[in-house]
């Protein structure tokens, strides 16, 4: 069955510039700019949102919200947005015939890793411990968190391998820091931890499912094409609610080029909660 997406109606050519809210490449953080040119999209009944070339940090949160817009396009004009709080970077809620294109979202690996190789340095006698080396580090960032281990081929780095087991969450003990970038973790129930050797490589994940790039949510006729996500701590895209008549077209979720990063996002690249098809 062809599902049709309906196109913005009533196209008036009213247009609005997100530089002209204080959306600045040189600004650490765009949010509320970015928030006051939505509202002034609502009010005046604006059909367009443009946002000019380049790179935008939205460093204190207040993230992009689109709601109850109906009738409306945004062009991201090729511009990257970076994000550096756990919450949805763009939500899309309750819209009506609104198509969104041309943007790449991002998050801060520089102020936060969203996951690190780990290689398993030793392990106890009786498993009730292993020390992980991450050798991405000369000595652990602090406050890093480790809450899920992703077996990764030990020689080519790539994912899964022959007798490989995720595991993470409540079957963790305490860890400790043992010396520069290695980390010792308590196992309290260690006859289910045979299976770990030494050079045993991971994907260690420090977020799982704390936000999506893109929260979409009870929106109808909505259309997101060339939107790229390079990384967010959660799903890439996540659609809630009693959405209907939604599409990708041409969106791509990918570690960034030229990066030695592990993942991209943390979570699920396409995860529907509930739709109405």
């Amino acid at each position: 069955m062809e599902i049709t997406i309906m196109k913005p109606l009533g196209e008036s050519g009213r247009k609005a510039r997100a530089e002209e809210f204080g959306v600045r490449a040189d600004s650490d953080c765009n949010g509320a700019a970015m928030r006051r040119a939505i509202q002034h999209c609502k009010n005046e009944g604006i059909g367009e949102l443009l946002v000019q070339p380049g790179v935008y940090r939205f460093g204190a949160g207040q993230h992009p919200v689109f709601e109850e817009l109906s009738d409306f396009r945004f062009d991201g004009g090729g511009a990257e947005f970076v994000f550096r709080s756990a919450e949805a970077f763009i939500a899309i809620r309750h819209c009506r015939r609104m198509e969104f294109r041309n943007l790449t979202v991002d998050w801060d690996w520089d102020l936060s890793p969203l996951a690190s190789i780990g290689v398993v340095e030793r392990v106890s006698e009786d498993t009730s411990w292993f020390e992980l080396a991450f050798p991405e580090y000369e000595s652990v960032p602090a406050g890093l968190d480790i809450r899920t281990l992703n077996p990764m081929n030990p020689r080519t780095l790539t994912p899964g391998c022959e007798w490989g087991r995720e595991f993470g969450g409540n079957v963790l003990g305490e860890v400790l820091e043992v010396r520069g970038n290695i980390m010792r973790i308590a196992l309290p129930d260690p006859v289910d931890f045979r299976f770990l050797n030494r050079g045993q490589a991971y994907i260690v994940r420090h977020y799982v499912y704390d936000a999506p790039a893109f929260e979409l949510h009870e929106n109808e006729h909505l259309k997101l094409e060339e939107v790229t996500v390079y990384g967010a701590p959660g799903h890439a895209f996540v659609a809630t609610g009693g959405q209907h008549h939604w599409g990708l077209a041409r969106c791509r979720l990918l570690k960034r080029p030229g990066t030695t990063r592990c993942i991209s996002a943390t979570a699920d690249g396409c995860h529907i909660s509930n739709s109405l098809g």
